[in-house]
């Protein structure tokens, strides 16, 4: 079993703690937050698995793939069914079984279909009412450009929750409008609410990240920008 471990910056950054089952929601990098953090937390048990579906993580981090009612083992878990290249989510119950009270759960709650903007249906995003803490993952690269099909995944649920137009450019109102919109994001989370502005790996991506925070309420809290590529964080 691989032993490589990271920096625990995005765990505490955050602000988790053993015991914690997080799910991830959002658009612009959830897997790749839970694979860090899955990393950071190697030397505890931590569990990985989705309520929707996932690519399988790469190999090199996974220490156990777990069958429903096993029990996490020392290292990096992962549990899911097997459906044709993704893997799909076990039922609650074989979940709540499977998260550990010494590490962390790490669950993939949501699908953007790789598009960095969203708008939810009513059933989104999947969250297990045992969840502890939600994050919400989002970027701002996409400020600026024409709001299309091209950005954004189902496009007349965003313009609704936002009042984007088509062909418009994009601005921190709508992204903020897309976390904070009663069907918005955090629409069905559950315990902490957090939020990760991922991608920010310059001082004016900073500058924004801090503006869009701004806009957003104290129930969202903590609020972090950093590059989960860079492995650089900062509480806002």
């Amino acid at each position: 079993m691989t032993k490589q471990s990271a920096s625990p910056a995005f765990t505490q950054a955050l602000g988790l703690e053993p015991g914690d089952v997080v799910s991830v929601i959002g658009c612009g990098g959830k897997t790749s937050l839970i694979h860090r953090l899955a990393l950071e937390n190697r030397h505890h048990r931590v569990l990985i698995s989705t309520t929707t579906k996932i690519l399988p993580p790469p190999s090199h981090l996974v220490d156990w793939k777990l069958e429903p009612g096993e029990s996490p083992r020392p290292g990096i878990n992962l549990l899911g069914e097997e459906r044709g290249p993704k893997l799909g989510g076990a039922p609650f119950q074989a979940l709540l079984a499977a998260c550990p009270a010494d590490g962390l759960a790490l669950l993939e709650a949501d699908g953007s279909k790789q598009l960095p903007l969203k708008g939810w249906a009513e059933h989104e995003p999947v969250i297990p009412p045992f969840t502890t803490v939600t994050i919400g993952v989002v970027s701002l690269w996409t400020v600026g450009l024409p709001c299309g099909e091209s950005i954004v995944h189902r496009l007349p649920l965003f313009q609704a929750l936002t009042g984007a137009v088509k062909e418009s450019s994009i601005t921190l109102n709508h992204i903020a409008s897309m976390i904070t919109h009663p069907r918005g994001m955090f629409q069905k989370a559950v315990g902490r609410q957090a939020l990760l502005i991922n991608q920010v790996e310059t001082p004016d991506t900073l500058e924004l990240a801090q503006e869009l925070a701004d806009l957003l309420p104290q129930t969202i809290s903590p609020i972090v920008a950093g590059s989960v590529r860079q492995g650089k964080v900062t509480v806002l």
